[in-house]
């Protein structure tokens, strides 16, 4: 008996339960016409008080129901769906003493109790599948190997620099303006002296324009390349993830770290007060590398433009 048992535990590694019916679905076939009548009219009992524990969830919007399903639906049709579905949670929880207001149904039981097992895994699905993957059907290790695909996927990310890319719009932009202004004040300056002032001026803002110009046509390949990664590792990052929900509702127990992110440092920025350097770091696209300039990228604190006192006179005021 012993190898039996172990060659069809064996066989069965993995295996996920057939959901079983309804309880009238489930009356075994007995000869003796009242023994059967008394099973039928058992199970449909059964039957109907497993509808009306539906009904209850909806009408006192019991906590794990709604924390579970959402609200109750007004629409009847829907309502009758969620009634459904809150109807298997319920009987489950029911049938077993789950009385948890957190959990709905907690932790998978073993395969010792496969009746057990069985009604845990139609209430499982009435739940619905995590993030759309069902990862019911896998076994611990499959499960941990999925789950370590995360800091994997994540450990060649590329950096993510929209925050960068923002201020260097925003310098662009800023310098713009302030090159316009002083241009203008160049035309319409009382003395030649006072002109070449603020043309020299203009020039300092149009070189800065330039600089954030080449820094933010950088940084937007930079943040393509992210978005092309973010597109292409989502499936396994949200399988692990998946996996993660799927162990801690298995092992509940269980001292499980939380899933961390493995992103490198980035962008090499140049710490205020430090001598420029010549060279910038370069990130490969997914689909090659891109033909920029060298730059040297700066930190949001040295990446400040320079603001005039307004309280000191400017050069080529007439104050």
């Amino acid at each position: 008996m012993r190898v039996i048992d172990a060659r069809v535990r064996r066989r069965l590694t993995g295996a996920v339960p057939q959901l079983p019916g309804s309880w009238s679905q489930r009356v075994p076939d007995v000869t003796d016409p009242e023994l059967r009548q008394y099973l039928t009219e058992l199970a449909a009992a059964m039957d109907a008080r497993v509808h009306r524990i539906g009904e209850h969830a909806a009408g006192a919007r019991l906590a794990w129901a709604v924390q579970t399903l959402g609200e109750p639906p007004q629409d009847p049709a829907d309502r009758a769906v969620w009634e459904g579905r809150a109807a298997k949670i319920g009987a489950y929880r029911e049938l077993y003493g789950h009385d948890s207001r957190a959990d709905a149904i907690g932790p998978e039981p073993g395969k010792t109790s496969p009746e057990a097992r069985a009604d845990w895994h139609a209430a499982f699905a009435a739940l619905g599948r995590v993030e759309g993957i069902d990862l019911r059907g896998l076994t611990d290790d499959q499960l941990y190997l999925r789950r370590g695909m995360y800091q994997r996927e994540t450990s060649g990310a590329p950096p993510h620099v929209s925050e960068e890319l923002r201020l260097a719009g925003l310098q662009a932009r800023t310098a713009w303006e302030n090159a316009i202004r002083a241009e203008y004040e160049a035309r319409t300056a009382a003395s030649d002296a006072i002109a070449q002032r603020h043309r020299s001026v203009a020039a300092m803002w149009q070189a800065m324009e330039n600089k954030a110009t080449q820094v933010a046509q950088h940084l937007a390949a930079v943040q393509e390349t992210r978005q092309q990664w973010a597109a292409l590792t989502e499936p396994t990052r949200r399988m692990a993830v998946a996996a993660d929900l799927e162990l801690r509702r298995r092992h509940p127990d269980m001292d499980l770290e939380p899933l961390k992110s493995a992103e490198p440092a980035g962008i090499t920025m140049t710490a205020p007060g430090s001598a420029p350097r010549d060279d910038a770091w370069m990130q490969e696209t997914l689909f090659g590398v891109p033909a920029t300039p060298n730059l040297t990228l700066v930190s949001k604190k040295s990446f400040r433009m320079p603001i005039w006192n307004h309280s000191a006179k400017r050069p080529g005021s007439r104050r």
